[in-house]
């Protein structure tokens, strides 16, 4: 699991399965939770969250919460709208699962290291 980064950069590399391959790029990401990433995993989708549709389990999913820190949850969330924060979700099919915060994203064709 990886949780809690602070002003940085997220790469996120994907592959269709048709082959075509893609990087989705991050930036100004606030939170970030990922399990059970493995080699071989299965997304079923990546679904963008606009940031005054981010909801309470968003912010619970990507701080790591437990279900009763509602109030902390409640105030994360105003702050991540008032911050103009986006979420992506990762739904899986098989494998990791997770959400992320951040300020920007963008799409590149290929696979980018850095």
């Amino acid at each position: 699991m990886v949780c809690g980064f602070r002003r940085t950069n997220a790469l996120v590399s994907s592959c269709t399965v048709a082959g075509e391959r893609s990087t989705i790029i991050l930036t100004d990401v606030e939170a970030l939770n990922i399990c059970g990433l493995r080699a071989g995993n299965i997304i079923f989708d990546l679904v963008l969250i606009a940031p005054d549709k981010l909801i309470v389990k968003d912010i619970e999913q990507a701080y790591d919460l437990k279900s009763g820190e509602v109030e902390k949850a409640s105030q994360l969330l105003r702050k991540a709208q008032q911050q103009g924060l986006s979420g992506l979700e990762i739904n899986p099919s098989y494998g990791a699962e997770g959400t992320a915060l951040f300020r920007a994203v963008a799409t590149v064709p290929e696979h980018v290291l850095s």
